[in-house]
Parts: structure tokens; C-alpha cells; sequence
């Protein structure tokens, strides 16, 4: 298929090499900054583009991989298009698209992605359309390179968006405070590494309130007070712990 994409980010570059690698033609990049889009454009063999009264109309499909706060804006400005125009955001309904285009979807990545990283992890993809047609073609274009390629509509996408955000955004961020917290006093992060392993793979064996395990659950509150004593003065890891350790007992009504 012959691809355009506007967007030079991380989902761009990815989807990008992707597509191509898979046989696909990247006919444009376009990018607000000359800069990204000679860059990404050069990588892809693609022409690059700057200015929306250049985007050429005969792209199978139009990639709008920009973000959530640039999608309106962008869809509003394009020309018209007779080909199929899709999004990739986890959070934006594909209606944005209604009163303008006759052929739209979704194409999400259901996977963070970053453009350094090289190669990405595997990408499971959920998609959508307003035909049967447009399905059967991003199926098509997703199937040769996609981990996996479900149908899901704007509320289920929306509802694996917020699951994606507690799992790798707020993870994430629990872990950044953790690290901090043992450079501060010295200590081997690679040593948590296993731990946070095996916390992982023993999710393919049961579900995860099965493997709660921890001073909370054991009523153990020397040991958590301890633990609020010894980081009282980092103040958002204290309020960390002791939210959590509040919820764990809640939970499992301890």
C-alpha cells in the first residue's frame, strides 16, 4: 500500500519503518519542523512535506500520528482525501473524523513505543473503522507486522488506554521514585531487577491478587512503620507507601 504519515515522533518513526519494512511505499512525512520531517523522510524515502497545501491525494491510507492535543487542529486543516484516514490514539473516538472524511479508523499501537529504541518491543495493534472495508484493509495493513491485530471499539480502546497508563505510565513512575531512593542511600538497583522479573512472570500463572505478598497483607505494622520512619523525609515516596499500603489492606480486607 502507499502510505502517507504526518508526525515525525515516536509512533511515526516506528509505524514507519514498520510499514516499509513490510513492503509498504511512505509517499510523504509531513512535520511542522523542516528539520524532522528531511530527517524521517530520508530514513523512509519519503518526500517531505511542511506546508498541508502540499499533501499529494493519492496515498492509500493517511497516518495521522501527531498527538492528542494536535489531532483536532490537523484534521480540521486537511485537504480532502479520498482514501482511507486514520488516527493513533488511544483516548480520541474515531468520529472525529465524520464530518469530513468518508473512509476513517483507528490504527493504535497498544505498546510505548520510542524511536531510539532499536528494535521496539512487538506491537499488538487495535483497530477500528466506519466500513467493513476499512476494517479489511488496516487488518491487511497491520496483519504482516503486527503482534496482534484486534477490532475494538472507541469505548473498549478507551478503557485498554487507561489500563496502559496504570500499567506502564504509573509503573514507570513508581519505579522512578524507587530508584532515586536507593542512588540516595547507595544502593544496587540491578539487584531489584529479578524481583521485578519474577513479579511479572508469575502473572502467567495466576491472576495478580493471587500473589499479593508483603507487610501489608501480613498485618505486619512494626515493619511497615518502620519503613514510613525510614523515608519520612522523602515525601513522595512516604505518600506512596502509605497509599498503597492503605489500598493493599483495604483490598484484602486486612
Amino acid at each position: 500500500m502507499r502510505i502517507g504519515i504526518f508526525g515525525t515522533g515516536n509512533i511515526a518513526t516506528v509505524f514507519g519503518t514498520l510499514l516499509k519494512n513490510a513492503g509498504n511505499d511512505i509517499d510523504f512525512i509531513y512535520g511542522r519542523t523542516p528539520e524532522n520531517a528531511d530527517e524521517l523522510s530520508k530514513q523512509l524515502g519519503a518526500k517531505a512535506i511542511v506546508n498541508l497545501n502540499e499533501v499529494p491525494n493519492g496515498s492509500d491510507i493517511w497516518i495521522l500520528a501527531v498527538s492528542d492535543a494536535a489531532l483536532t487542529p490537523l484534521v480540521s486543516s486537511l485537504p480532502p482525501y479520498s482514501g482511507i484516514v486514520v488516527h493513533t490514539a488511544g483516548s480520541i473516538p474515531q468520529t472525529i473524523f465524520e464530518e469530513k472524511f468518508s473512509n476513517y479508523g483507528v490504527l493504535y499501537p497498544y505498546q510505548s513505543t520510542r524511536k531510539e529504541r532499536k528494535p521496539n518491543p512487538p506491537i499488538p495493534i487495535f483497530i477500528n473503522g466506519n466500513s467493513p472495508k476499512v476494517i479489511n484493509s488496516l487488518e491487511a495493513l497491520a496483519n504482516p507486522w503486527a503482534l496482534s491485530v484486534t477490532v475494538v471499539n472507541d469505548e473498549q480502546r478507551l478503557n485498554y488506554h487507561l489500563a496502559a497508563i496504570v500499567a506502564n505510565n504509573f509503573t514507570n513512575y513508581i519505579l522512578i521514585q524507587l530508584q532515586e531512593f536507593m542512588r540516595a542511600k547507595n544502593l544496587d538497583f540491578d539487584l531489584v531487577m529479578p524481583l521485578l522479573q519474577e513479579t511479572l512472570d508469575r502473572l502467567n500463572k495466576g491472576p495478580a491478587n493471587t500473589w499479593q505478598t508483603g507487610p501489608a497483607i501480613r498485618k505486619d505494622e512494626v515493619t511497615i512503620q518502620k519503613h514510613l520512619d525510614l523515608i519520612k523525609n522523602e515525601e513522595r515516596l512516604h505518600e506512596m507507601y502509605a497509599f498503597l499500603t492503605n489500598a493493599i489492606k483495604h483490598y484484602f480486607k486486612v
